[in-house]
C-alpha cells in the first residue's frame, strides 16, 4: 500500500506541474496580452499591479502615486524571496518608501511556479467568480496535499475525497484538459521523475521565511541506496537535459535557457540560515554515473565517499563527500574539481530546486539549514 500511496501521490503531483501550472501561465498570458502588453516584465511594471504587489509585501506604507488605493493586508502572501526575484530598487530613492521606488525584473512566464502565477491571477487580473473560485481551490490543494506533506505520500481515502473536484476545477479553467487528466490518472509510477516534482512541491522557501517552522527535510521519504542512485543518474542524456515535465519541445527550450557552469566557479552566494534538527541516513560508497545516450559507464574516485549529492540546471552535480568538502562533477561524470564557495564545506546535507534556483544545505555537527541563491 506504501507504492500505492506514493503513486497517488505522483499523480496529483503530476497535474500540478504539468497541467494546473502551465494552465495558471497561460490565464495569465492571456490577460496581459489582451491589454497590449507583450511580456510579463511589462506586466509587472504597470502601476496597478506593481502597487497591489507592493502591499502584498509590505505593511504600513503610504505611497506618493495612487495613495488612496493603499491597502495594510494582514497577512502578507508575497514572501521575501519572491519580491526580490520580481523587483529590483532604482538606485537613488532609498530613502523612499514607496512602490515607485521599484522596477519589475526580466521574470519569464516559464519561472512562475503555481503560487506566484495564482497569486498574479487573483490580485491583479480580472476573473470571472467561477474561474476565481477554481484558481484558489486548485492553489489550495496543492498547500494541503504537496507542499506540506513530507511523506510525499497519498492515501486512498485522501485521494477519493480529492481527484473529483481536483478534475473539476481544471476543466472548468479548461475543457480540452481532459485527455491530459486520463493519461495521468493511469501513469504508473515514476520514482526520479516523482522525487524531482516532490523538491518542487515542497514549500520549503516559505518554511525558511518563516523563521519559526522546522523544516522537516526534502524528499525525506528517500532513503537507501536505490533513491540515491536516482539522484546521481538524473537522466544525463546527450543534450544534458534534467528531469523535467512537459514535452521533449518545451525540455530544449528550458535547455536552452540553462547556464554552462564551469567547474569550481562560484555558482551560489549565501541568503540565510536557520536552526534545523534532522537526521540523515548515510550514502553511497562510490560515485556512479551512465551516460543514457551509449550505455557508456564512468566511475569516479573523489578525494573521500560520496555522502549526498544533488544535479545543478547544467546536468553537472553538487557532491557532497564524506570529509565535508562539496566536489563540482561534469555532467559526463569524467572529471570534478572542488568548490570553494564560502559556506559550501564540511556539509552533511545538500539539495537543489532548479524551479526557485536555490540551493540547501546543512553543515555537520551543526543543526543549521543554509540557504543559497544562484548568481
Amino acid at each position: 500500500m506504501d507504492r500505492d500511496d506514493k503513486r497517488r501521490y505522483f499523480i496529483v503531483g503530476s497535474v500540478i506541474m504539468e497541467v494546473v501550472t502551465p494552465l495558471f501561465r497561460t490565464r495569465l498570458e492571456r490577460d496581459y496580452t489582451s491589454k497590449g502588453l507583450t511580456t510579463l516584465q511589462a506586466f509587472l511594471n504597470t502601476q496597478p499591479v506593481i502597487h497591489i504587489l507592493f502591499h502584498l509585501r509590505h505593511r504600513n506604507a503610504r505611497c506618493c502615486v495612487d495613495g488612496q488605493n493603499c491597502y495594510n493586508h494582514t497577512s502578507l502572501p508575497l514572501i521575501h524571496c519572491q519580491w526580490k526575484r520580481l523587483y529590483t530598487e532604482k538606485p537613488g530613492l532609498a530613502l523612499h518608501d514607496c512602490h515607485c521606488k521599484f522596477t519589475a525584473n526580466p521574470v519569464q512566464l516559464e519561472d512562475l511556479d503555481i503560487t506566484l502565477s495564482s497569486l498574479f491571477l487573483l490580485n491583479c487580473n480580472n476573473l470571472t467568480p467561477a474561474e476565481d473560485a477554481a484558481v484558489q481551490s486548485l492553489r489550495q490543494y496543492k498547500n494541503d496535499y504537496l507542499s506540506h506533506n513530507t511523506t510525499g505520500r497519498i492515501s486512498h481515502t485522501e485521494y477519493n475525497s480529492l481527484w473529483t473536484d481536483l478534475k473539476n476545477f481544471v476543466l472548468q479553467l479548461d475543457p480540452n484538459k481532459q485527455d491530459d487528466l486520463i493519461r495521468i490518472e493511469q501513469r504508473p509510477l515514476d520514482e526520479a521523475l516523482c522525487n524531482s516534482y516532490t523538491l518542487n512541491l515542497l514549500d520549503l522557501h516559505k518554511k525558511l521565511d518563516e523563521m519559526d517552522n522546522s523544516i522537516q527535510g526534502i524528499r525525506s521519504d528517500i532513503q537507501g541506496q536505490n533513491a540515491y542512485m536516482q539522484e546521481i543518474l538524473l537522466y544525463i542524456r546527450k543534450d544534458g537535459c534534467s528531469c523535467q515535465c512537459g514535452n521533449s519541445e518545451q525540455q530544449n527550450k528550458d535547455h536552452t535557457n540553462n547556464k554552462q557552469y564551469t567547474l569550481g566557479q562560484d555558482v551560489f552566494k549565501f541568503h540565510h540560515q536557520i536552526s534545523q534538527t534532522s537526521e540523515i541516513c548515510n550514502g553511497l560508497k562510490k560515485l556512479y554515473q551512465i551516460c543514457y545516450t551509449d550505455d557508456r559507464h564512468h566511475t569516479l574516485t573523489l578525494p573521500s565517499t560520496p555522502w549526498r549529492m544533488t544535479t545543478l540546471q547544467d546536468g553537472s552535480l553538487y557532491v557532497v563527500c564524506e570529509d565535508g568538502s562539496v566536489q563540482h562533477v561534469s555532467s559526463d561524470g569524467k572529471h570534478y574539481k572542488p568548490v570553494t564557495t564560502k559556506g559550501l564545506q564540511k556539509l552533511k546535507y545538500i539539495a537543489y530546486n532548479k524551479m526557485q534556483r536555490q540551493l540547501v544545505t546543512m553543515n555537520m555537527n551543526q543543526n543549521i539549514i543554509n540557504d543559497f541563491y544562484e548568481i
